[in-house]
């Protein structure tokens, strides 16, 4: 399933149908009927599709969710469902029953997927950081928590006794529990789009890994039936099987606290890679009916790449990335963003492409970037350590959001100090929502609290606070038509912003953030 909602077939697979009416929700996931003549097509609000022999049992697109559906799984009749959101709720529809839930826990990682055990009395829930929940007769097997290095877990499938399942990452290492047995995995190829979705052939001897891009990897008894390269890929299912997703197409429409002002709430594309669909989404909010309107942006982490700068003046030395962005690499510009306090101010560390300037601390909040050019935001020494997979870290200060909730102290005395003195000044900040993709805040007059509100409100369940004061900026770009060379053209995300958008393309003492189509 690729993010514009087309399904595409390979082999003896048929497409039963794909364009579906408006949505409120972006579609996150599919899954197919046990007879593999139809399958289910699942929106963010738990909005349900179906086609082919797949029957309608019922939605929570009506129902105020804590947190966002993130996967499905069916029953073994395909007379019924059960949908689980970010936060662990499950939802049973059908003859599905309802065995418990993690919704009242606090969690510090997002759940990503659910698995049906072979009776259909039980199934479990993973967590993006490989923790296994079970409920009903889906007994523990074991967890990726200590494995799975800097990468998350993408979903997961029981074998066919039920006494095992496997557990597949972005970076395509799959990992076997109980009885369950793995057949290889990608994670030392070439491939430098990250693995978003996963699927079990119906004999369990063997399973696909599909890249971001629609690149589709099989093992074992798994056919290589065809792949969807250049098409931003977000979910797979296979004959008879289940299915499992790890992104949404794009953002959902924030409601305001009070009466909307035009635009606001509502995500508009900001930024594209060339002949393709927006890898940026922007939208104005409120934080407070009393305050002006902020920015928000969401950038999709399948589609993009993301690069750390030292600034000219800050941090000392000299580094791979540095000043600005060259011209060389311009072409493929699309969006431009502040960092953190002043390095000798931010409580935390500076490393970049095999150079620390400033040793890292475990507790930190931090900017993390992979290897593969994705990117997140997390705690050092919980969420990501040091080692291959990470190339670049950026640490502020500590988390303003974690799992899902606001830090303890938001008194503004704890988050910088305010030129001119007093508590509100523009502030900006980053998070990191369910599905991985990243969130970028910016507004004026705010406290900690209001920026936290603002990601909270476009879904970050991870948040750290970077600058703050009249330094803060971002821009998106586009490149312009006409006869090359191709100029790009910048727009601030607000027009209040302090900077010209191309603040970035000339020498700049701060150190900053690029985001380049993938």
């Amino acid at each position: 399933m690729s993010a514009d909602e087309h399904i595409t077939a390979f082999r003896d697979a048929v497409g039963y149908g794909s364009r579906v009416p408006p949505v409120n929700r972006a579609l996150v996931c599919m899954s197919s009927t046990p007879s593999g003549r139809g399958y289910w097509l699942v929106a963010a609000d738990g909005g349900i599709f179906a086609f082919g022999d797949a029957r309608y049992y019922g939605s929570t697109s009506a129902v105020a969710l804590a947190r966002p559906i993130v996967d499905m799984a069916t029953t073994r009749t395909g007379h019924g469902y059960w949908m689980v959101g970010a936060d662990g709720a499950v939802f049973a529809f059908g003859d599905a029953h309802l065995y418990g839930s993690l919704s009242s826990r606090s969690l510090y990682q997002p759940v990503v997927g659910i698995a049906a055990t072979p009776s259909g009395r039980g199934y479990w829930l993973v967590g993006t950081d490989g923790a296994v929940f079970g409920f009903g007769d889906a007994h523990h097997y074991g967890s990726a928590r200590s494995v799975h290095g800097n990468e998350s877990i993408i979903g997961m499938a029981p074998s066919l006794s039920g006494r095992g399942y496997l557990l597949a990452a972005t970076d395509g290492r799959v990992f076997a529990f109980g009885d369950a047995h793995a057949y290889g995995s990608n994670a030392a190829s070439t491939v430098t789009r990250k693995i978003v979705a996963f699927a079990t052939t119906p004999t369990g001897r063997g399973y696909w890994l599909t890249a971001a891009d629609g690149t589709v990897f099989a093992y074992g008894d798994a056919p290589r039936a065809g792949s969807a390269r250049r098409t931003a890929t977000v979910g797979m299912a296979s004959l008879g099987g289940g299915g499992t997703c790890h992104a949404t197409a794009r953002p959902a429409d924030i409601a305001p606290q009070s009466a909307a002002l035009a635009g606001e709430g509502h995500w508009a594309a900001g930024a594209r890679p060339i002949g393709a669909e927006p890898a940026i989404y922007t939208t104005t909010l409120r934080a407070r009916s009393d305050l002006p309107a902020s920015g928000l942006a969401w950038i999709d982490t399948n589609r993009v790449v993301f690069r750390l700068y030292a600034g000219a003046g800050q941090p000392s030395g000299t580094f791979r990335y540095s000043g600005s962005v060259d011209p060389a690499a311009q072409a493929g510009l699309l969006a431009t963003f502040n960092a953190g306090f002043k390095v000798n101010a931010s409580e935390g560390g500076w490393a970049g492409y095999g150079q620390t300037a400033i040793p890292l601390r475990d507790g930190a909040a931090s900017f993390i970037i992979r290897s593969d050019g994705t990117a997140t935001v997390g705690m050092w020494g919980r969420d990501a350590t040091a080692d291959a997979h990470v190339v670049a870290v950026r640490q502020n200060l500590r988390l303003l959001i974690d799992g899902g909730k606001v830090a303890n102290d938001l008194s503004p005395q704890s988050w910088g100090a305010v030129f001119g003195g007093g508590t509100t000044t523009w502030r900006s900040g980053l998070g990191v929502d369910a599905y991985g993709h990243l969130i970028y805040a910016v507004g004026a007059h705010l406290l900690p609290s209001d920026l936290a509100h603002l990601l909270l409100a476009a879904g970050a369940v991870r948040a750290m606070q970077l600058d703050i004061n009249r330094v803060v900026s971002f821009s998106t770009f586009t490149t312009a038509m006409g006869p090359a060379p191709h100029p790009i053209v910048g727009t601030n995300l607000l027009p209040t912003i302090n900077f010209d958008p191309t603040r970035y393309l000339h020498p700049s003492g701060r150190d900053f953030i690029a985001v380049f189509a993938a």
